[in-house]
């Protein structure tokens, strides 16, 4: 530089004689402008000064205040300003990308092993100079026979750092926080904690461990810990164990993912009193809540750590609680999750419960539980045997619009939900398609309690052997607007209640206001009992709060039993448990009962049974003799999990030889399932032309499209609403408004696109143009592209990725004023 340094006072001297201080020049970096200046940032952030001529100094001219301009403080953990190039007057400011703060950030290591043996780390630690801070740009490598304790620090991670455990090796963080990297903002990868896989070794020590407690918190990660590879496809990684106690989890895109499990594992993970929270992420989430506190993948759950027990939910400190997520807990493939006292606040959805492909019957259990501010408390999708009971819903009866759905189920069959309160809910419990194998809203001990909800139960589709007994609707206070009827009828409902024993009737309470009546059915398929109506009601004769009041008597027929309701009416034993577990004298309790929903129960329950106690042949043996339509609907999983093939082709030929578009669906999506199983095939690696007729099933009103849609969610990340027919009758009674919380549907064609050209279209509930926001990322969670367009429903998007290599990314779809969605595209 053509510049002379003044000694001793340290001032700069130009050729003109000005003399600025040197100090206020120290940290810039100096440019040589487009105009042929030099150009000095200062460091008072005000002002940029500049020389000319800097090539024939005794004529250049220094100006101290050449441009004033504000800069943003600190952005990213530098001062950027816009360069000269590409003749930019740097007035302009942008923000340094994430990767360009993650460059140039100061780092204590880029990667760290740490040593074998066992070490605990805290201001004495090899990371850095004795700082309770540590920061690491790339891996923190725990390796095998390495033990290590990390106790009140802080670990910053890079953009792409991560923890990385191996087999034979633990981490556990003790009043530490893990977290990415606050100057620059951006999210870390997380802690990968590798097993013995698939099929690994049987010990917890000879595993991957982590072990986080002592109100440590994890944040801002792209995944907070896994019991495996971020790349889930490796298989023999998979079984890590982890035990998080006390531990909050903060703005992680996902919190806690458990990936399939070790089949030989004599171990339990755990997760206990543990806080999951959610505001705004960091890159490459920026301005995106978390989407999953909770991923659980084809594990099994339990109430206490056993052999086969992959995961449980302990309360030793406190309720477990979910905050401000997409998802609070999702259980896909799952089975026996035993999930109680815990609290969701401010979720999309609560719990999301789903059986994809597999055989098992999921029978979680999810119980005591408080939902506040949750469009959806629990969502069931083609699961099998879940216990909702004593949950509270809405516990401080905030406005129906914040609490849409308490349980949504749809294609759920076997399931019980019971003893619940809900308060104030849009719908207490949407029940659609629960079929021939059907399932209970009721209790032995006094039912479930609805109050002031615009509708108690909304029944969509066929629900033939779905039971409504001794429940509480209060229908009193709630302004005219949020109320619709107790019940509502739109499909296919078995009679409800019989004649001749005390427990006969259907034991259901009604309080209403003048003027309000309790039972709406739309006309449907006509009942056996009352065949003149579509529904029959049997109620007990006193007091006078059993008589339901109808607003359609044309469609439903209230039959007097006689009966007077007293305290015993609702009270009873499971049918196991009458039968004291013996199966034999559980088939003749069975064959006496006259009831065809209660008969039908009574089948969910001991099947449920032999499949507890492993006996899968008896139960085939059982359902066999039966061989009604709900029986073979239970028959097929159980021949594809005893390798019975052909048996199941057979059975599923049934259906083919139909029709129907019930059994026509059900054909098609269960010859793919058993042509997988047969296989040895994935979903993950299903053809385009299944993956349309997929879709084309996900969005019908039969029973398959429940599983259709669970598939489609776990190999794409692509969520569908089932449409649904508009209510019919009096005006009143039409469904509410969404208030744009339900999802519009999107799909991308073609998926995989061969040469990264694709087109966009939405479903959606409005007509007019709108602000939509397109983002893509790669499958390291690298943010690829943020734009924001116009979105015209009625038109599709014709969009352009022909520059990005072959691979599989995340695409993000924004419509403005709706939550976010996400499927998977894959350029090939």
């Amino acid at each position: 530089m053509y510049l002379r340094v003044q000694v001793p006072n340290g001032n700069v001297t130009p050729m003109n004689g000005i003399i600025p201080k040197a100090d206020d020049f120290q940290y810039s970096q100096i440019e040589l402008g487009y105009d042929g200046k030099l150009y000095f940032p200062a460091k008072t952030l005000n002002r940029i000064a500049s020389f000319s001529n800097p090539d024939n100094p005794a004529s250049g001219v220094w100006d101290d205040n050449a441009i004033l301009i504000t800069l943003p403080s600190n952005a990213f953990g530098i001062n950027p300003i816009t360069d000269q190039i590409d003749g930019e007057d740097y007035l302009n400011i942008f923000n340094a990308t994430a990767e360009c703060c993650n460059f140039n950030a100061v780092w204590d290591q880029l990667d760290f092993i740490a040593p074998t043996g066992s070490h605990t780390w805290d201001l004495s630690n090899p990371l850095n100079n004795g700082s309770s801070i540590a920061r690491i740009k790339g891996t923190l490598h725990i390796p095998s026979g390495s033990h290590i304790t990390i106790q009140n620090m802080e670990l910053r991670f890079g953009l792409d750092g991560k923890i990385r455990i191996e087999p034979d090796a633990s981490l556990t963080i003790d009043g530490t926080k893990l977290t990415g990297n606050a100057n620059c903002s951006n999210m870390w990868l997380g802690v990968e904690v590798i097993g013995t896989g698939i099929t690994g070794l049987p010990d917890q020590i000879e595993q991957g461990q982590f072990i986080s407690q002592n109100h440590s918190i994890i944040e801002q990660a792209i995944v907070g810990v896994i019991n495996g590879n971020f790349n889930t496809n490796l298989t023999n990684e998979y079984g890590g164990f982890i035990s998080c106690t006390q531990t909050t989890f903060n703005n992680c895109h996902f919190g806690i993912k458990m990936w399939n499990r070790n089949k030989n594992a004599e171990y339990t993970s755990e997760i206990n009193s543990c806080t999951f929270t959610g505001s705004t992420s960091w890159q490459p989430y920026s301005s995106i809540r978390p989407v999953e506190h909770v991923a659980l993948v084809d594990v099994i759950g339990g109430h206490s750590s056993l052999p086969g027990i992959d995961i449980v939910f302990r309360n030793t400190y406190g309720r477990n609680t979910f905050i401000n997520a997409d998802y609070g807990v999702g259980c896909l493939n799952t089975r026996n999750i035993i999930l109680n006292f815990a609290d969701f606040t401010g979720c999309g959805t609560g719990i999301w419960a789903g059986i994809a492909n597999s055989v098992n019957p999921s029978a979680s259990k999810f119980e005591y539980l408080v939902f506040e501010d949750c469009h959806t408390s629990i969502r069931l999708m083609n699961t099998n045997g879940d216990i909702i009971g004593d949950n509270v819903f809405n516990r401080f009866s905030n406005p129906q619009h914040l609490n849409f759905f308490g349980v949504f189920a749809e294609g759920a069959r076997g399931f019980k939900i019971v003893d619940n309160t809900f308060n104030r809910m849009r719908y207490g419990v949407w029940c659609n398609n629960s079929g021939s194998v059907g399932g209970s809203i009721s209790s032995n001990n006094g039912g479930n309690i609805f109050n002031e909800c615009w509708r108690g139960i909304d029944c969509r589709g066929d629900n033939q052997n779905l039971q409504i007994k001794c429940n509480t609707f209060n229908n009193v206070n709630q302004p005219g607007n949020e109320f619709s009827t107790a019940w509502y009828i739109g499909g296919d409902l078995g009679d409800q209640g019989s004649t001749g024993c005390p427990t006969c009737p259907a034991g259901n309470v009604f309080f209403r206001a003048p003027g309000r009546m309790d039972l709406y059915a739309e006309p449907g398929v006509p009942s056996t009992q009352c065949p003149a109506t579509n529904f029959c009601y049997f109620r007990n004769s006193q007091p006078p709060s059993v008589i339901p009041l109808l607003y359609t008597p044309v469609t439903i027929f209230v039959d007097d039993t006689q009966i007077p309701k007293t305290a015993s009416s609702c009270v009873g034993q499971q049918m196991m448990a009458m039968a004291g577990n013996d199966p034999g004298l559980a088939q003749n309790i069975i064959t006496s009962e006259q009831d065809q929903i209660k008969q039908q129960l009574m089948v969910n329950e001991l099947i449920a049974w032999y499949q507890v106690e492993a006996m899968e042949v008896e139960a085939i043996d059982y359902l066999e003799q039966r061989n009604d339509e709900a029986s073979k609907k239970l028959l097929l999983p159980l021949y594809l999990k005893e390798g019975e093939i052909s048996n199941a082709r057979m059975l599923l030929n049934e259906h083919c030889l139909k029709n129907d578009d019930e059994s026509q669906t059900y054909c098609h999506l269960n010859t793919m399932l058993i042509d997988w199983y047969d296989n040895g095939l994935s979903p993950f690696y299903m053809t385009y032309s299944e993956r349309l007729i997929l879709e084309e099933i996900a969005n019908g009103l039969t029973t398959s499209a429940a599983q259709a849609q669970a598939l489609l969610k776990m190999v794409y990340e692509a969520e569908i609403e089932v449409w649904h027919p508009s209510d019919t009758g009096n005006a009143r009674m039409a469904r509410p408004d969404h208030y744009q919380t339900d999802l519009p549907r999107i799909r991308i064609h073609p998926n995989p696109s061969q040469n990264g050209r694709i087109t966009l279209s939405a479903t959606t509930s409005f007509e007019d143009k709108t602000e939509a926001l397109i983002r893509i990322y790669d499958m390291k969670s690298q943010l690829i592209e943020d734009r924001y367009l116009e979105f015209d429903p009625e038109k599709s998007l014709e969009l352009n990725y022909e520059n990005l290599p072959k691979g599989i990314y995340v695409f993000e779809f924004i419509l403005k004023g709706y939550p976010s969605i996400h499927q998977k595209m894959i350029i090939q």
